[in-house]
């Protein structure tokens, strides 16, 4: 698992890159240890950000054998607005071509589950995969963000779910910072049908958060995904 570098807004908009060389420990599993910088971006942001980068990876078999003595460089590319739109390396969805233009309507039936926190624990619903999410992160401006993720089931292949989730600090802390839990405040089903020869997609919703704010969650998602529009009236 290696993820792409989060680009730090302000060297974005200045278009401003570079390459910085991380020097890590490689423990058995692949899991990076120590990271500290051997060669420089030329910019302290861009620094820090491949710092916190390199420590989530987990590296492959293949990339371990690379590493001397445990040891191993490992160069995280800040390209400028040429690579802004980089990734990290996550599965499609598996969304069926059927229903990329489906009708969104409410799910009368129970979704399954009594709370989120019931869902969260049940690990034979969720597949396993990083895959990529329907909507971009949002952030606040004073620390906090929102920010979705939507998975296949793993017994029914026209069930899919979707989580909106809020944490109340910034993604990139200093080490040893404390951070406070996050909180799921929705879970949505979106169980994919066929009704009266049209494809539907059917939309269940478990809303931890004030009615005003579930109510505007239902109707943001009844409006369809960014990869699943409902036809035009």
């Amino acid at each position: 698992m290696r993820l792409a570098p989060r680009y730090p807004a302000k060297q974005l908009i200045g278009n401003v890159g570079g390459t910085a060389v991380v020097l890590a420990n490689i423990d058995e599993c692949g899991r990076v240890l120590s990271p500290r910088i051997v060669t420089s971006s030329g910019h302290a942001e861009l620094d820090q950000e491949a710092l916190f980068t390199v420590s989530a990876w987990v590296l492959s078999p293949a990339q371990r054998a690379l590493a001397k003595d445990g040891v191993l460089k490992l160069p995280v590319k800040f390209g400028g607005l040429q690579s802004s739109t980089v990734q990290m390396a996550t599965l499609r969805l598996p969304w069926p071509k059927s229903h990329r233009r489906p009708y969104f309507r409410v799910d009368e039936n129970s979704i399954g589950f009594d709370s989120i926190e019931d869902f969260l624990g049940d690990k034979t619903v969720q597949a396993v995969g990083f895959f990529k999410q329907p909507y971009a992160e949002v952030h606040d401006g004073r620390g906090g963000r929102v920010w979705t993720t939507m998975l296949p089931d793993r017994n029914h292949q026209d069930v899919f779910w979707l989580t909106y989730s809020l944490g109340d600090y910034p993604p990139r802390m200093p080490a040893g910072a404390p951070r406070r839990a996050n909180r799921t405040l929705g879970l949505a089903r979106y169980r994919l049908v066929e009704e009266d020869g049209k494809p539907v997609v059917r939309l269940g919703l478990l809303c931890d958060a004030g009615p005003e704010e579930c109510a505007q969650l239902s109707e943001f998602l009844l409006k369809g995904l960014p990869f699943a529009r409902p036809p035009r009236r």
